[in-house]
C-alpha cells in the first residue's frame, strides 16, 4: 500500500533562465523544486518497503504543471528529513531510490516517487523526505 503523503512542507520553486548557446537568446528554463514531504511510515516489527508519490508542488503548494512534451531534462535527489526512532537501539531506514515521472499530457503534472525501506521494532517512524527536483524546460 503506497505511503500516504500529509503536506508538503515549505514548497520553493526557482526559475533559471537558459540558453543553450553562450551569449545566445534565452530558449530554456530551469526549474528548481525544494520540499519537504510529511507522511508517517512505520516499519512494523520488520523491514518494509513502500513508495511515497506526489505532485511536485508550485510555490503556493498547488499541483506544477509543465506540458510533458516541453520537459527535456530530470534530476531528483531525498533524503530523510525526519526520523523518530523511540525506545530501539536497533534499525534501518533508508531512501532506496527517487525518480521523477511525468503525468499523461492532458494533465502535465509531475511526479516525484520515493522509495523508502525501514526495518526495526514498530518504534520506528519515518516522518518526512526532503528533496529537489530539477527540470530543464524548452519552449513548447
Amino acid at each position: 500500500m503506497p505511503i500516504a503523503l500529509a503536506k508538503i512542507n515549505n514548497p520553493e520553486v526557482v526559475d533559471v533562465f537558459l540558453s543553450r548557446v553562450p551569449g545566445g537568446p534565452t530558449t530554456d528554463t530551469l526549474f528548481i523544486c525544494t520540499g519537504t514531504a510529511v507522511f508517517d511510515f512505520t516499519s512494523d516489527n520488520g523491514p518494509r518497503t513502500d513508495i511515497l508519490e506526489f505532485p511536485i508542488p508550485a510555490d503556493d503548494g498547488s499541483p506544477l504543471s509543465i506540458p510533458r512534451r516541453a520537459v527535456i531534462n530530470t534530476a531528483v535527489t531525498a533524503s530523510l528529513a525526519d526520523i523518530d526512532n523511540v525506545n530501539t537501539d536497533n534499525g534501518r531506514w533508508t531512501v532506496d531510490s527517487a525518480d521523477i515521472f511525468l503525468s499523461d499530457p492532458d494533465e502535465g503534472l509531475i511526479l516525484l516517487r520515493i522509495t523508502l525501506t525501514v526495518q526495526g521494532s514498530n518504534d520506528i517512524h519515518l516522518r518526512g523526505a526532503a528533496y529537489q527536483a530539477n527540470l530543464q524546460v524548452g519552449p513548447e
